[in-house]
């Protein structure tokens, strides 16, 4: 007996686009639907495009106006693990016995007066249970949906400069379910089953005002900048309930879920952060360039500290040798070199400068880790140099870059003593270094009436750590706390651990080593 189906996928659309030299209008509806070849995976899409282009005052001013919306069902994605995942049960059936027997995978029980699952295999340790059960009786169905409206307007002052601005708004909404059917394992559901439902809303709204400008000299010089500013506020809610049903089996709602046992959680942050920004590029003659960029941001997480912004720059330099040399050669058509420096910022998480209070039982739970206001942005600097550059006519095209670059203020949480009321603190720490190379090739020539192109790439990648935590006080014991190995997770015989000297993913195990065969 097969177990599995043929998986089908079917893709409808209708387009409509319409318009005039002044206007353009744009509308868009799909569906994709899917079931897969585990039996009763499926997954439906729908999504709905609408976009309308505008010019007005001859020309001087374009809006530009979008809207997007799309719906996803999932059911049965396959699960993770062993237990609700019905490929285990299915590679892992006794090969002499008959797999029909167990289609029928329920059979009416008069002391419960219901379908249960038969499966006489056992769960071999929390295992497997009948596929065709999992398939059928232990649900997983979602629902996504997906809204996202934009409106952008631009103003051209002059031919060579104007401003624009942009508004989105993007919202998510999902709903996740689990339904498993009673006889399922006491460990997951009652005799009556389980249900809960977790639900996730975002609403990310953004908004930017830019001046851009792109001026040429004499022929010989030009500028090409902008200047803006741009705010983003993203609000995320969480709420979840659920748990083992009783009294009536298999009715998913949330008045049969017993509530002495039922499981809840709720949780949500709303975060903002404001910016200005500048870019420039200067060019003389259209072979030497220099580019500078800056930005500043002022982050919500960072409320609580004392560094409630952060700075981040970058310059570089680029210019076409074979230009500005004169260079005349077959051989060496175009040359090209680069340089840059750029730093790069990360703000915490929610909550780590400004600690909040979960209630337990109606009651605030004290806080375990110690507030810390001098919490600063992670802070990552980069240099990078490169060629890029052709040869024989062009028929051979190198582009090589090296680069190096550093991570600093990383966040980390040492464990404290109980003398100072906490178990716990974020602090800024550690230094991780990259360096590497990153090259590729391509060499093109016509054989006859024949095209023929070749590619190569190289990349290589060497990280190491620094220093990791070299010594923090505690400002209320006046404890220094370090830290020079960090266990990240692992099992018994192996685990990754970050160790001053080492490198990111290194693995440490306590097996013996051994060949093929098995020897020592």
């Amino acid at each position: 007996a097969d177990f599995f189906q043929t998986g089908i996928n079917s893709n409808t659309s209708v387009t409509l686009s319409t318009g005039t030299q002044k206007n353009q209008t744009y509308v868009s509806i799909g569906n994709v639907t899917s079931k897969g070849i585990i039996p009763n995976n499926e997954n439906t899409r729908y999504t709905f495009n609408a976009r309308n282009s505008s010019v007005f005052l001859d020309g001087k001013l374009n809006l530009d106006l979008g809207f997007m919306a799309g719906q996803v069902t999932e059911q049965n994605m396959i699960s993770q693990g062993q237990y609700f995942n019905p490929l285990v049960s299915v590679y892992l059936f006794p090969p002499g016995d008959d797999f029909n027997k167990v289609k029928s995978y329920e059979r009416y029980s008069p002391a419960r007066n219901l379908m249960t699952q038969y499966w006489p295999y056992g769960d071999n340790g929390l295992m497997m249970q009948n596929p065709y059960w999992i398939t059928q009786r232990d649900l997983f169905p979602n629902k996504k949906e997906h809204y996202m409206a934009t409106m952008s307007v631009k103003y051209s002052i002059a031919d060579w400069i104007y401003i624009s601005a942009k508004a989105k708004m993007d919202k998510e909404n999902e709903k996740d379910q689990k339904m498993f059917a009673g006889s399922t394992n006491l460990l997951f559901a009652s005799d009556d089953g389980y249900y809960s439902l977790n639900t996730f809303d975002t609403r990310q709204i953004y908004g930017e005002g830019l001046i851009n400008i792109n001026k040429t000299f004499n022929d010989k010089y030009s500028i090409t900048a902008n200047l803006g500013t741009s705010i983003e506020d993203v609000n995320y809610n969480q709420y979840m309930y659920g748990g083992k049903l009783q009294g009536v089996a298999n009715l998913y709602t949330y008045a049969n879920v017993n509530k002495s046992t039922s499981e809840n959680s709720q949780s949500g942050y709303e975060k903002q952060k404001q910016s200005v920004f500048g870019s420039a590029q200067l060019g003389y003659k259209n072979m030497l360039f220099l580019d500078m960029t800056a930005r500043n941001d002022w982050a919500s997480s960072l409320s609580g500290s004392g560094n409630k912004s952060f700075f981040y720059p970058s310059i570089g330099l680029s210019g076409v040798i074979t230009d500005l040399l004169k260079m005349k050669s077959d051989i060496l058509p175009y040359l090209k070199i680069r340089a840059s420096y750029s730093a790069v910022g990360n703000e915490p998480d929610v909550y780590l400068t400004n600690p909040t209070y979960p209630l337990a039982a109606g009651y605030p739970v004290t806080q375990t880790r110690m507030p810390n206001p001098n919490l600063k942005p992670e802070l990552t600097k980069s240099w990078e140099a490169g060629i890029s550059s052709s040869l024989f006519k062009g028929a051979l095209k190198i582009d090589a870059t090296v680069y190096t670059s550093s991570t600093y203020n990383q966040f980390f949480e040492p464990t404290l003593s109980s003398a100072s009321g906490y178990t716990s603190v974020i602090v800024n720490a550690g230094r991780i270094d990259n360096k590497g190379i990153e090259a590729s090739m391509r060499y093109s020539t016509k054989i006859g009436s024949l095209n023929w192109s070749t590619y190569m790439t190289f990349s290589l990648n060497r990280n190491k750590i620094i220093e990791l935590l070299p010594g923090w006080t505690n400002p209320v014991t006046g404890e220094v706390v370090s830290l020079h190995t960090l266990d990240m997770s692992g099992t018994g015989s192996y685990k990754m651990v970050l160790t001053e000297g080492g490198s990111m993913g290194d693995i440490y195990v306590n097996t013996l080593l051994v060949d093929e065969h098995g020897a020592i």
